[in-house]
Order: C-alpha cells, then structure tokens, then sequence
C-alpha cells in the first residue's frame, strides 16, 4: 500500500499538467513576494489561488517528506546525529521540519511513529542499487523516538516563549520577529502562523536567503602579493 494510499491525498492531475510548467517561479529562495508569486501562477492557469494550493500543497508537502526522510537515513547511517550544533544541527532541523509536517496534516496520527519508520524501510530498498545494503542500525528507531519526544517539549516551549513576544508586539509580528522567532526559538513559519493567526509573510523567505547571502560574503584576503610576478 502506497504512502499516498494510507494517507488518502488525491492527485489532482488536471490542475498539475497546467500547474507544472510554471512551477519553477515559485522558487522562495528567488522570489521575493511568495503569495504574489502564487496569484500569478494562479491567473496563468485560469485557476483561483485557492484551489491551485489545495490541489498542490499536499503533494509538495509529500515530496518534502520523502526528500527529507532519505537525507536522514543516509546522514545518520554515515555517522552523523541529531544536535544543536554544526552538520548534526541540520539534521535535527530537518527531521523537525518532517514532525511537523507531519503533525499539522494529521499524517502522524495516521502513521505513527511505525509508519514513520517503514518509511526509511521503504528507503533503503529503493536506494539498494546505487547504496548497496544498508548495515543494521539497531539504534535507529530509537533515535527517531527521542528526536520526536524532544521535539514535542521544545515546541510547547518554543510556542511559550512566542507567546511573550506576541503580547508585546500586540499582536502584529514585524519581518524581523519572525526570522528572529525562528533561530532563537527554533519554531516554524507554519507553527508560527498557527499560533499567531497571521499569514506568513510573502518575502520571509526571501528576506532570510538575502541575510544569509549578506553573511556569508567575506572580505577577500590577500595571502601573497603577486602583482609584481
């Protein structure tokens, strides 16, 4: 039984076929307003905004799982673990954005976490041509248990301390609380949204690849002066 199958999304393959040539302009890391982004895309197709998302969003959310998922089960099978810090803070950062995925479309509630780990089964079978058989993991599912457990305390942490700062914006949440929301607090756009009721800002991302791109330009250093060569 098919992933999609357990848990029951539908492909409309009607708006996708008019959806998929233009899917490319919805690049966040390249497009600066999201939402106007999705209204034009919408307008192309002859399609209301609404209804492009509903028949999109579920599968993208899919893929998002699965691309994921695979990351983590080659990450940690070479070695690397979940952390706060470094290479292990990216997989502890994308196996969250995998829970509550899962959590806000009802997909864990389905799935469980021995769904969630015939998922990685499902991986390495389909990886075994190119990867070869992957060793025993004894410890793999306990792992995923703990990063889900821990998950779960720091989110209803998390949200507490969004909290504050929602009753000292009054409400209203600035660019800058957003992104400063999601490093210190470690939540997510969406956990955000959901607790503030606010949509979440068009150019977000956007806005965190410009800072990032900001930070990561360096001055160039000269080693040697070879001008004279």
């Amino acid at each position: 039984k098919s992933l999609t199958e357990k848990l029951n999304i539908k492909c409309n393959e009607e708006v996708w076929e008019k959806f998929g040539p233009y899917s490319c302009t919805l690049n966040i890391d390249e497009v600066s307003d999201v939402d106007e982004a999705w209204k034009e895309v919408a307008d192309k197709i002859g399609l209301d905004v609404q209804t492009v998302k509903d028949a999109i969003k579920p599968i993208q959310e899919l893929y998002v799982i699965l691309d994921h998922t695979r990351t983590i089960l080659i990450t940690v099978s070479d070695g690397a673990l979940p952390s706060n810090v470094g290479g292990g803070g990216n997989v502890r950062n994308i196996l969250r954005r995998v829970f509550m995925i899962m959590t806000k479309n009802g997909w864990w509630d389905t799935l469980g976490m021995e769904g969630f780990l015939e998922i990685f089964e499902n991986h390495k079978k389909d990886l075994e041509g190119i990867y070869g058989t992957f060793p025993e993991y004894k410890s793999f599912g306990e792992i995923m248990q703990v990063e889900y457990d821990r998950w779960k305390f720091s989110d209803e942490d998390s949200v507490k301390k969004l909290d504050k700062v929602i009753k000292q914006k009054k409400g209203k949440l600035s660019i800058d609380d957003w992104i400063n929301s999601m490093q210190s607090f470690g939540i997510s756009p969406d956990k955000i949204a959901e607790v503030t009721k606010l949509p979440i800002p068009g150019n977000l991302y956007y806005e965190i690849a410009l800072r990032q791109e900001r930070t990561a330009k360096k001055a160039e250093v000269i080693l040697y002066n070879t001008s004279h060569v």
